[in-house]
């Protein structure tokens, strides 16, 4: 199993002044301990759901990268994730090539379609229709896998992502997921993902973590996420009880 940390609040103690040399011992600490990488966030605003409203320290992340590419030696490196919007293309992939080359190999290239409005209206950075970013997305990247919601999810905006993601894509292995809500919504999935119970524990652990805005709802809740698991592995026989289920609409052989 890869272990890796994500710095995603930089109010940390001892404010700016320290700032630099905490996160430089962050950085070997995680070096030293085996960690395999640490990402950072790509964002000129604090935008953690789980920060207190005071925390509002926020540093660009491929400074920071470059930061900790000079005091690390074998962790690798990355932005969790990139949006197309705050660079171009070109100045883009040089960043991250240059992180690259003097890393000695060591940098991850996330990207992501980019999703936080505020933040580029409040610093006065272009922000373009869901539709023009999934082109800018598709110009940038040509991804093996991509994963999205279900066509016939009924939140609105879930529906939106899943038919961008097919115009946009087309030709792509696309699978989508499910999401259980409080009217079922689950579909008829055909493709299987047998699990073992830790990795079960794993992402079930990660999907409280990552989510903190849905912690309110009757369905968000542990007991959810572990009976579709089961029912998914009886579903599909897993030898292990526990699977996840994907629905594939097309798939080239």
């Amino acid at each position: 199993m890869r272990v890796s940390i994500a710095l995603t609040n930089y109010s940390w103690p001892g404010g700016p002044g320290r700032l630099g040399a905490e996160l430089a011992r962050v950085a070997r600490d995680a070096d030293q301990a085996g960690i395999d990488t640490v990402w950072v966030v790509d964002h000129l605003l604090q935008a953690d759901p789980t920060a207190p409203p005071g925390d509002t320290d926020m540093l660009e992340a491929y400074t920071t990268l470059g930061f900790l590419a000079a005091r690390t030696e074998r962790v690798r490196l990355g932005a969790m994730v990139t949006g197309v919007t705050f660079r171009p293309p070109a100045l883009l992939v040089k960043a991250v090539t240059t992180l690259d080359v003097l890393s000695g190999g060591r940098a991850w290239l996330g990207i992501g379609a980019a999703w936080n409005s505020d933040e580029a209206n409040g610093l006065g950075l272009h922000f373009p229709p869901t539709k023009e970013r999934f082109e800018r997305l598709k110009a940038e990247v040509d991804p093996d896998l991509i994963l999205t919601h279900r066509l016939e999810d009924r939140h609105q905006d879930h529906r939106l992502v899943a038919e961008l993601t097919w115009n946009t894509f087309r030709g792509h292995l696309i699978l989508e997921y499910e999401i259980p809500k409080y009217e079922g919504d689950l579909g008829h999935p055909n493709l299987f993902v047998p699990l073992e119970a830790e990795h079960c524990q794993r992402k079930v652990e990660l999907l409280r973590k990552c989510f903190p805005s849905q912690a309110g709802r009757s369905w968000f809740s542990d007991d959810t996420f572990w009976a579709l698991l089961r029912l998914r592995g009886v579903e599909s026989g897993a030898p292990g009880r526990f699977a996840e289920a994907f629905t594939a609409r097309k798939l080239t052989l």
